[in-house]
Order: C-alpha cells, then structure tokens, then sequence
C-alpha cells in the first residue's frame, strides 16, 4: 500500500483531508501503484473538488472538511464506479476485520488521532495485524507509513466511532484517467515502523465521522 501524508495540500495547522487522502492511497493501491514517487497531492484537491459538488463541503484552501464513512463509500462508487464497496458499522467484530485483511481486501478505518479516545476523529487505512500491534498507514502523519498501534487501543478507539469502516474488495480494478494503468494486485504487506518514527512530533489533525 503505498503511503501519502494529508499535507500537501494545505497546512498542518488546518488539515481535515485525512479521509480524502486514506481514500487516495486505496485508489493508487487499487491500480497497481507501489511507488510512492508516483503519487500526486493533486489528486487529493480532485477528492475535495469532488466532495464540494456532491455535498457541499467547504474546500478551505484544499486543507478540506470532515467526512464521514458514507462519503468515502460514495467517492469509491459514484466517483470512481468500485461495486465492491461497503460501509460497515456498530458491531464489534475485530475477527472480521482480520478475515477480510487476511482475504486481501481493503479497510478504510474511523480511529482517533494517535489512537487516543480523548483526541479528535480520523480516519486511518488498516494494513494487518499480528498479537500485539494493528498497522495502518496513518495520513496525519510525515512518517506515517505502516505505523503500528497497540491492539487494545485501537479497539477502545474503534468504538467510540461506532466500530465504522469502510470495506473495498479490489477485485475490480479503477482506471483513472489521473493514475496510470492498473498492474497485479498483491497482498499487502506488513511490517514494522522504524524505530525513527517512534518519536515523530505529532502534528496532524483528523475528521470526525
């Protein structure tokens, strides 16, 4: 899965694109783009472009607005014609997330920034799992690529956003007029942040769902 942080575009003071932006790098992954030099924060003013004709939603110098699960789901659907997309919500079935990661399919999560119950929401794109630690690339962040969390946290964060996600089965590839042509699909591959991200200053903002 390739990773892009929310900033660029807009500023980290005023960042609300962490959704649009989870849903860039689902996109990206989904036509086969592994190299993060490929990917475009233009893209993600396109996603705010799109999200204030459907809705309304204010731009703010594309620093964008809060979304929620249904617009990411409608993104997928409508913008980009993906039939194996779903939203899911209010049941806690940790089981199943590990069942549909397990099966190469994609979830776009609703956490709370640095995994704390206290902070604002955002949204997250969850890569794997193992006893300890869920992984997710975490757009709020510089280094946020395959950022690992405490299982436990992640849960009791999970549910005060009503255990929402958004599943997309790649089955289908998107061709987008912006993003090259789509390649093979591979499972998505896990593995540890380095040790430099550890103490990475914190400085990101997130939407609420």
């Amino acid at each position: 899965m390739p990773f892009i942080s929310q900033v660029l575009p807009g500023d980290w003071n005023n960042t609300l694109n962490c959704g649009q932006t989870s849903y860039y790098m689902v996109l990206s992954y989904m036509n086969g783009i592994k190299n993060e030099d490929q990917l475009d924060y233009n893209e993600i003013k396109k996603i705010d472009d799109w999200l204030y004709k459907k809705y309304g939603d204010p731009i703010r110098d594309y620093n964008g607005y809060y979304t929620n699960v249904n617009k990411l789901n409608a993104l997928a659907e409508e913008r980009d014609n993906i039939k194996n997309s779903n939203v899911f919500y209010g049941t806690d079935d940790f089981d199943k997330l590990k069942k549909e990661l397990d099966n190469g399919n994609i979830v776009i999560v609703a956490v709370r920034i640095d995994m704390k119950v206290n902070k604002d929401g955002h949204f997250m794109v969850l890569l794997g799992y193992d006893d300890k630690y869920v992984y997710l690339n975490d757009p709020g962040k510089m280094l946020g690529r395959k950022r690992k969390y405490l299982i436990q946290d992640f849960l009791d964060v999970w549910k005060t956003q009503n255990y929402s996600y958004v599943l997309i089965k790649p089955e289908q590839k998107v061709i987008n007029s912006q993003i090259p042509p789509p390649k093979t699909t591979n499972n998505i591959e896990v593995s540890k942040i380095d040790d430099n991200n550890k103490n990475q200053k914190p400085n990101d903002t997130g939407n609420t769902v």
